[in-house]
């Protein structure tokens, strides 16, 4: 699982990039729902694919 200090650091940047501040109570908001977000993966990305799948478009511009 990732930590919540990597979180942090990872909302942090990308709030950054797009030129957004937040307070300390937004900040933890955001990071609770990426933490959240985390978990719920956790439960099926590691579960391997059958072969027989379709594999999904490419879709090229």
């Amino acid at each position: 699982m990732i930590n919540k200090i990597y979180l942090e650091e990872y909302v942090k940047v990308a709030l950054s990039l797009q030129g957004t501040e937040v307070d300390k109570q937004r900040l933890a908001s955001i990071v609770q729902q990426f933490a959240l977000l985390t978990s719920m993966t956790n439960s099926f990305i590691d579960e391997p694919l059958s072969a027989e799948l379709e594999s999904a478009a490419i879709y090229r511009l």
